[in-house]
């Protein structure tokens, strides 16, 4: 049985479900929790206000990390009905749309990055082949680059992003902590039973696509519990030690996706990709990162 066999015939991950703390939402704390999601918005709008004509690789992450965070919380706003779901769609698939962009450009910076490591350590690369990809993907990212700021214009043009943004001023005057409660123990359930889903996907049958696809939804559940995390809505000490698994699963499932998409722009077919060593290894650590989430 090889590694990777042996990996997948453990059970998949159970994860311990993380207690809500219905004090923390008593309506004197419900300021504290509406002034939060208000900053996450308001910081969002901050970043679309900010367009970069050729943003860095910080401010990719930065605002990557910031439609995801502000996804969560308008999900978790439309839940609770503090806004139409209608409303919170738009505003979703906006960001949605936003991030990818950004995600293309990042994904043209990993494999720059990658490849220029690569020129500095072999001597016996094709000096003229490794020169010729690094400029066509120098230009690639301008191009791609004006696809991200089309779509980070059309997003800080967005009047209703920027009315979602102040109906929650003073959310606080008409959210009911009941229906926040209910919202939070929604989604807190529904992304246990996605990642969970996948993640025996990914120990049947375990590739980067399923893999990464797990590690997509451990990031989004991440925000929740690190939105809960902020408004002290269960148990530090449980939150920390979760937070701190997903975290590692999620470091070594990226690494896995760069390898993949790496080899992929080699021109590397899906079936060799799947059989490199150095596939093989990043699968196994993902997989064991995983584990440590039971």
């Amino acid at each position: 049985m090889s590694p990777i066999s042996h990996i997948a015939a453990a059970h998949p991950p159970s994860l311990n479900d993380i207690e809500l703390d219905s004090r923390s939402l008593s309506p004197r704390h419900m300021r504290q929790i509406t002034d939060h999601l208000y900053r996450r918005l308001s910081l969002m709008r901050g970043y679309l206000l900010a367009v970069h004509a050729e943003p860095g690789e910080r401010v990719i992450h930065d605002l990557r990390v910031a439609t995801r965070r502000t996804t969560e919380a308008l999900a978790l706003l439309a839940a609770a009905g503090s806004i139409p779901h209608r409303r919170a769609g738009h505003c979703v698939r906006r960001l949605r749309d936003l991030r990818r962009a950004a995600g293309r450009v990042r994904d043209i910076d990993v494999f720059l990055q990658n490849l220029q490591a690569t020129g500095r350590k072999k001597a016996d690369i094709d000096v003229a082949r490794h020169r010729q990809l690094i400029r066509a993907l120098r230009k690639e990212r301008r191009e791609v680059s004006q696809l991200l700021n089309r779509h980070w214009k059309q997003a800080a043009a967005d009047a209703e992003l920027h009315r979602v943004v102040d109906s929650t001023r003073a959310l606080d005057l008409h959210v009911d902590p009941k229906m926040v409660e209910e919202a939070i123990r929604s989604r807190l359930a529904w992304h246990r039973r996605r990642f969970n889903r996948r993640s025996r996907r990914s120990y049947l049958r375990p590739t980067p696509h399923h893999i990464h696809r797990t590690r997509i939804a451990g990031k989004q559940w991440r925000y929740l519990l690190e939105f809960m995390h902020a408004i002290h809505a269960a148990p530090e000490a449980q939150l920390d030690r979760v937070l701190r698994r997903l975290k590692a699963f999620q470091k070594a499932a990226g690494e896995l996706q760069d390898t993949v998409s790496l080899q992929s722009r080699l021109h590397t077919s899906a079936e060799d990709i799947q059989s490199l060593p150095q596939v093989q290894r990043r699968i196994r650590a993902a997989l064991k990162a995983m584990q440590a989430l039971q």
